[in-house]
């Protein structure tokens, strides 16, 4: 129940970290990419959107999905 809780944030009704999720889909990427171009396993990442996230971890995130945007564009 407490995983159940930290996932979903009740104050905003929505996934921990939805709009980084959201993102993604939006460049047209999937998890599994962001997560090899930071250099982490999938798992690890998926575990990462379950909480909230330091400002250094999505600044990370988002490089990535930034990168991967512009080289599928190429």
């Amino acid at each position: 129940m407490l995983l159940k809780q930290k996932i979903f944030n009740m104050s905003r009704g929505e996934f921990m970290n939805e709009h980084i999720r959201v993102k993604i889909r939006k460049a047209g990427l999937y998890q599994y990419q962001v997560a090899m171009a930071i250099g982490i396993s999938e798992q690890t990442f998926i575990r990462w959107l379950s909480f909230d996230l330091d400002e250094p971890r999505k600044t990370q995130i988002d490089a990535a999905i930034q990168a991967l945007s512009k080289e599928m564009s190429v």
